[in-house]
C-alpha cells in the first residue's frame, strides 16, 4: 500500500509541477500521467515475471528495482527543485524497503 500511495504523490506532483513551473498545458501535462501509468503497469507486469523466473526469489528483484527507482529519482534532482525531488526520491526509497522487506518476513 505504501508503494502505491508513493507512486501516486508523485504522480499528481509531477503533473502539477508541469503545469504550474513549466508551464505545459493541462492536457499533455495529464498526458504524462498516464503515461507514466501505464509504463508503471508494464513494469509491474515485467518485474512478476522476472521474479517468477529468477532463481533468486523475489525478495533480490524488487531489491534491484529499489536501487534502480532510486537512481532514477536522483537523477531527477534539479538545482531549482532539490528538496522537494530529494523528499519524493527518499519516500520512494522507504516504500520500496517497506515492501522488499515485508514480503521477506512472511
Amino acid at each position: 500500500m505504501s508503494l502505491v500511495s508513493v507512486h501516486g504523490g508523485i504522480g499528481v506532483l509531477t503533473v502539477l509541477y508541469l503545469h504550474d513551473v513549466t508551464a505545459v498545458g493541462a492536457g499533455p501535462a495529464a498526458l504524462v500521467l498516464v503515461a507514466v501509468q501505464g509504463a508503471s503497469a508494464a513494469g509491474r507486469i515485467c518485474l512478476a515475471a522476472w521474479s517468477d523466473c529468477s532463481g533468486s526469489g523475489r525478495y533480490t528483484s524488487v531489491l534491484i528495482c529499489l536501487v534502480a527507482v532510486t537512481a532514477g529519482m536522483l537523477a531527477l534532482i534539479t538545482p531549482s527543485f532539490t528538496p522537494v525531488w530529494a523528499l519524493l526520491s527518499a519516500m520512494t526509497l522507504v516504500a520500496l524497503t517497506i515492501t522488499a522487506r515485508g514480503r521477506k518476513l512472511r
